[in-house]
């Protein structure tokens, strides 16, 4: 069993927040305190000495855009780039985004960009799948994305000239396929 005391980190939580100790055991935090006694261990425990640090669980950035071609252009952040600097910065995961591809299913789309992403990750990952014309049978598709992982849809009310917009006639269908199949919809 490998452990990890941080000692003398700044410590947030949805209420407070104070300088403290935090054990984490096989990749868990099971304690937070504000003093926990490396002495009462082990020495198997690795200590880190966080004094004038803040301690802060894996971050999700649920807004990404890594080498996303949209519009005649690619983002600046390639798969690999954009994963090592959020890493740098404490984050865990991100929520990329999957465009409707003319001509493809939600399915297609979306796992066409998950095969792109494992080949550059360093992070684990999910997607938004945008939606951008309501597809023939949304409730099949729909169900599709669930089963490879992807669990929100992402829909625009912007963007009309470049075939982004979700007309309001067609929302409806969009909302009740996801809150029948617990989608988010961003």
């Amino acid at each position: 069993m490998s452990s990890l005391l941080i000692k003398n980190g700044m410590i947030f939580t949805d209420r407070l927040s104070y300088k403290g100790d935090m054990l984490v055991r096989d990749g868990k935090i099971v304690e937070i305190s504000e003093y926990i006694d490396e002495k009462n261990f082990s020495s198997d425990v690795e200590v880190v000495e966080a004094d004038g640090l803040c301690v802060l669980p894996g971050i999700i950035d649920a807004h990404t855009h890594y080498h996303l071609v949209s519009r005649g252009t690619v983002t600046a952040d390639s798969f690999s780039e954009g994963s090592k600097l959020a890493a740098f910065g404490g984050v865990t995961t991100v929520i990329d985004f999957a465009d409707h591809e003319k001509g493809k299913t939600l399915l297609m789309s979306s796992s066409s960009r998950i095969e792109a992403m494992r080949e550059g990750m360093h992070i684990d990952f999910s997607l938004h799948q945008g939606i951008y014309r309501l597809p023939t049978d949304i409730d099949k598709e729909l169900i599709e994305l669930k089963e490879i992982g992807v669990r929100a849809i992402k829909i625009f009310t912007t963007y009309k000239n470049v075939g982004y917009l979700m007309e309001k006639e067609t929302l409806k269908e969009v909302f009740s396929g996801c809150k029948k199949h617990n989608m988010l919809v961003t």
